[in-house]
């Protein structure tokens, strides 16, 4: 993730929007954009969290990348802005 965060400092212009859908079988909800922040602040991005929700639709990320794989507890948008 810290690469991803530093990817897209060098090709956004600011300020910009980022949302990144994350999934998770061993963390809670809540936890997750925190780890995404941490991830930032390893590749010296500080993007301010706006909002994040559990998506309502389950599993789509795995069965788009792994079908028939049992995938993660739930998926969680985060809404950053990178200033």
């Amino acid at each position: 993730m810290a690469d991803t965060w530093r990817s897209l400092a060098d090709v956004t212009d600011r300020p910009c929007d980022v949302v990144i859908r994350m999934g998770a079988t061993r963390l809670a909800p809540e936890d997750i954009p925190s780890k995404l922040i941490a991830a930032a602040r390893l590749a010296s991005v500080n993007p301010t969290l706006v909002d994040s929700q559990i998506s309502a639709i389950q599993k789509r990320q795995t069965d788009a990348f792994r079908p028939g794989s049992k995938g993660c507890r739930f998926e969680v948008d985060c809404h950053f802005r990178l200033a």
